[in-house]
């Protein structure tokens, strides 16, 4: 509070370049033994830290294809020597399909069957050591400011959804942060695509089209911004041809970035100032059973390192509220219907953010419904936990709404 008596949010940002220089490592997303050959965008650790005063919310964006849970949670166990309360840090990942195997399932294959895992220990340590200096130096960074929350239409050709035509989240959410004298001291972005645009005969790194949208932001306003993926499976992608050579795909790409940070910065569509209020953070933790023999075989062979026990893993949801804006995260790649249903869930607040692969990545989650869509969500079943994860984030929803007082 100032002398005036007017208050104002704290509000901090940081990004870590993660970019994995002078190495070739194995690629996350589209097919087996994709290695990098070099580097056309750096990726990074971003950082947000948010806070009314007295309560805050740090939140994470990784250019990365997934963090497993327990790789969060012993990011954030280290992170408390430095932190102290590490519980409201919350450590998603874009889903980039353009970086590093942060998860080990795009490693070395045969017939189809990973045999070695795509991780790199010492590419996950080093990430480990920038999640924790982006998350301090957002706090240490943090000044007085004044939230905007907007929203923008994006046209329906910039994205297609594979499975139902014209079924997807065309709306590109942010908050916008602003100094006291009036300049911009950042972003949060919240979009619903698969960040692919370069697709998987690329072997560069690069951030995709996520990583050009925060760049041009930053270019045009000196802003920072963290880019957090929305309800993007079952399958929402870049509209462009699957057959197209690199330089298209290229141009698409840069185009696409520059065209939703232009849709932001031009404030073209609702903008309205965030009331002050408490920052409030809660999360659901929970076991569900792994219904997927994939999961349970890769576990098996040791591609996947995370703890299933009795064929049960653990996981979590979480919900904030940043004066009278809602984020709801989720651990994995949430289909459309799923972040339709979300935001039905807090129609008394007019912005809700959804963040998918939110503090874990437990693969797509479709409705209930679509998992009796067996043909059509073929893919999307054989890569998920099962239907139990989308039923208990559902029934989480209304747990969180009744222990958080609004």
């Amino acid at each position: 509070m100032d002398g005036g008596g007017i208050k104002y949010f704290k509000a901090g940002f940081s990004k870590i370049d993660i970019t994995p220089y002078g190495k070739s490592v194995y690629m996350g997303g589209f097919d087996f033994n994709r290695k990098s050959t070099g580097v056309l965008h750096p990726i990074y650790a971003r950082a947000a830290y948010i806070s009314d005063g007295l309560n805050s919310v740090v939140l994470v964006a990784c250019d990365v294809i997934g963090l497993f849970n327990e790789y969060i949670q012993s990011v954030k166990e280290d992170l408390k020597r430095e932190f102290g309360d590490t519980d409201h840090i919350i450590i998603c990942s874009t889903h980039n399909h353009e970086g590093p195997d942060t998860m080990g399932y795009w490693g070395r294959a045969v017939m189809n069957i990973p045999v070695v895992s795509g991780v790199d220990s010492g590419y996950l340590n080093s990430l480990r050591d920038s999640i924790r200096k982006a998350v301090i130096g957002a706090r240490d960074s943090a000044e007085d400011t004044v939230i905007y929350a907007g929203f923008s239409d994006v046209p329906p050709f910039i994205t297609e959804n594979m499975r139902k035509y014209g079924y997807k989240d065309d709306r590109i959410s942010f908050l916008k942060f602003l100094k006291k004298d009036g300049s911009t001291r950042g972003y949060i972005v919240n979009f619903a695509c698969h960040p692919e645009g370069l697709w998987a005969g690329n072997t560069l790194i690069s951030a995709d089209y996520p990583g050009l949208v925060l760049r041009y932001l930053e270019e045009r306003t000196g802003g920072e911004g963290v880019f957090f993926s929305a309800a993007l499976g079952g399958m929402v992608t870049p509209n462009i041809e699957e057959d197209a050579i690199f330089a298209d795909r290229l141009r698409f790409t840069v185009n696409m970035g520059e065209r939703l940070g232009e849709l932001i910065v031009s404030e073209k569509g609702s903008l309205r100032e965030v009331p002050y209020g408490q920052v409030k953070h809660i999360s659901h933790r929970f076991r569900i059973k792994v219904e997927n023999p994939k999961f349970l075989l890769l576990k098996k062979l040791g591609i996947f390192r995370r703890d299933i026990i009795d064929n049960q893993i653990q996981t979590e949801i979480n919900l904030v509220k940043i004066g009278d804006v809602v984020l709801f995260g989720a651990p994995g790649e949430l289909l459309p219907s799923m972040g339709f249903r979300i935001k039905a869930r807090f129609l008394d607040f007019r912005d809700v953010l959804v963040l998918s692969l939110c503090n874990d990545e437990l693969g797509y989650i479709p409705s209930p419904e679509e998992f009796r869509e067996k043909e059509l969500y073929k893919y999307e079943i054989s890569m998920s936990a099962g239907k139990e994860l989308s039923l208990e984030i559902l029934k989480g929803i209304y747990y969180l709404r009744s222990v958080m007082s609004f």
